[in-house]
């Protein structure tokens, strides 16, 4: 049995898209940004979580990070306004670390949108970023309490919805 948990607390199964363009009209429309989210919790079966997102403005640490990211997520060109900037992940009493590698390219993220489901021992953090053609979905997937992959949804050049994914 799977299980969703949104970061208000509720079970929620949303649409991709509705969800991204409710939370950027809602959100980046009312020029209301959050810098981090918090979530705890436990699966269905059992198995207790802990989950901290945190966003800064990409002038407060984006500027030194752009020189190792290739190019950011979320944004159709120019500099992103925000970044994702931590991601603490806490599953069954352990820290499950999660490298900077996989989330310094997560550019303007919506934090209010991150859930996090599971089942025996695979955990899912998910959450949505950027809007219009820059928008994404990114999902970091840990297993036996250590971050296994990260699957990126988005829009290519052609207008598709995309996914790819990434092992670490």
């Amino acid at each position: 049995m799977e299980e969703t948990v949104a970061a208000d607390g509720r079970a929620m199964r949303v649409g991709l898209m509705s969800a991204i363009a409710a939370a950027s009209f809602l959100l980046l429309g009312a020029g209301i940004f959050y810098d981090s989210v918090s979530v705890a919790g436990h699966t269905g079966d059992g198995l207790r979580f802990s989950v901290t997102m945190e966003a800064r403005a990409f002038g407060d640490s984006g500027r030194a990070t752009k020189g190792r990211v290739k190019s950011f997520l979320g944004v159709d060109e120019g500099d992103p306004l925000t970044v994702v900037s931590r991601c603490e992940v806490t599953i069954g009493g352990r820290s499950a670390p999660v490298p900077t590698r996989a989330i310094a390219d997560l550019a303007n993220p919506i934090l209010t949108t991150m859930s996090v489901s599971g089942s025996g021992s695979k955990l899912t953090v998910s959450f949505h970023g950027g809007d219009g053609a820059g928008a994404y979905e990114a999902k970091l997937e840990f297993t036996e309490g250590a971050l296994r992959s990260r699957e990126i949804g988005e829009f290519d050049s052609d207008g598709e919805w995309v996914t790819r994914l990434e092992h670490f």
